[in-house]
């Protein structure tokens, strides 16, 4: 072995291994010599995927993570058709740059898949790389498909498109799922000129700043035919006492707002209480004529009580029966990991239920709690 001091680069080992790649048996040998010729030799070892015949219904899921060249994405090309199974796509830390043509070749494929329903494409690892093109070919690639469900997250767009033609969505698509910041939120509205024919949207919130462009989109054409709106709070730990601006959620029928299942674990006890406060703000600011009428929370009962989260759930008990709010019928709560809080779930929440009933006792008399 060599000393600490004489120890390669991994990048170097990647590169001398790469002359085994093929000599399965001699990659296993050198996988044991030490640990830090594991992990090159082990990339290598698992960079090809066979999967038996009697295994390829099987699969309903598959994640792919780093594709930074086309490489990669021949050769999961190479077993996309068999999987006849496949029910979700994850699409992680693309670098746009490089692979934005495979990639389409990707999706295409990927369409004819009866079985897909969800495809999510992500570049949050890899930083915000922009794309010679804008990203509208992920919506034309699958314009094809069964797909339900897209979400594209932490992508940099910065293209408006008007060159590559309008966009054609899955006639199946019941939902858009957005983790995008102002910018790329607002393009991304501009390329539809006509409503969205669909009833779900989902928009990721990470900063308060960002609230005024939500607005902005949510009031635009294109979203003017949807119903359900969910937006998911992300790390709102700096909060204010008083906020300039709400979320603009008067013509929606039924609205969850949720906090993020992947970052809940990193939320203060005071940006939680912030992020109550935002929503007490804005049922309390909405319009007398607002058609709310379902409303879905996250009630994270791990961050505990304590006076400042009484009074921040008191402001939003009296919010949600203001008059302004004559049209709610039901109010339901999900926990921490998006299971919703129900007597149907059996004594699984009774804990939260009782706490619920101690915060919100108006929203109770009045039977909007379910």
């Amino acid at each position: 072995m060599l000393p600490a001091d004489l120890s390669l680069p991994p990048e170097l080992l990647t590169t001398i291994f790469q002359e085994l790649d093929g000599h399965r048996q001699t990659l296993r040998a050198c996988a044991l010599v030490c640990s830090a010729w594991t992990g090159a030799s082990r990339a290598l070892l698992f960079n090809h995927v066979n999967i038996p015949p009697h295994l390829n219904g099987l699969i309903r899921y598959l994640e792919i993570s780093i594709i930074d060249n086309a490489t990669h994405l021949e050769k999961v090309l190479s077993i996309v058709d068999s999987l006849i199974g496949l029910r979700t796509v994850e699409l992680h830390c693309v670098l746009w740059s490089n692979v934005d043509v495979p990639l389409e070749r990707l999706l295409l494929a990927l369409s004819h898949l009866d079985s897909l329903r969800t495809v999510f494409v992500d570049n949050e690892s890899a930083g915000h790389i922009g794309c010679r093109r804008s990203f509208k070919f992920v919506f034309q690639a699958l314009s094809g498909s069964h797909v339900s469900r897209i979400g594209l997250y932490g992508i940099n767009i910065t293209k408006d498109g008007g060159d590559e033609g309008a966009v054609v969505l899955p006639s199946s698509l019941k939902t858009i799922s957005l983790d995008l910041e102002g910018a790329s939120l607002k393009l991304f509205a501009n390329w539809f000129t006509t409503p969205l024919p669909l009833p779900n949207v989902e928009i990721y919130l990470l900063m308060l700043k960002e609230i005024p462009s939500v607005n902005e989109v949510l009031s635009t054409r294109a979203f003017s035919s949807v119903t359900h709106l969910r937006i998911s709070f992300s790390m709102l730990d700096a909060m204010p006492h008083t906020f300039p601006e709400t979320l603009n959620i008067s013509r929606f029928s039924r609205v969850f707002f949720t906090v993020n299942i992947y970052t809940s674990h990193r939320i203060s006890q005071q940006g939680y209480i912030g992020i109550i406060k935002l929503w007490a703000a804005t049922f309390s600011e909405l319009a007398p004529d607002n058609t709310i009428s379902e409303l879905i929370l996250t009630f994270y009962s791990k961050r505990g009580l304590g006076k400042a989260v009484e009074t921040a759930w008191a402001s939003l008990d009296v919010a949600l029966v203001g008059e302004n709010m004559r049209r709610l019928e039901s109010i339901r709560f999900e926990d921490e990991n998006g299971v919703l809080i129900s007597p149907e779930n059996g004594n699984k929440h009774w804990r939260d239920q009782l706490m619920l009933r101690k915060l919100l006792p108006w929203c109770h008399k009045k039977q909007l709690v379910l």
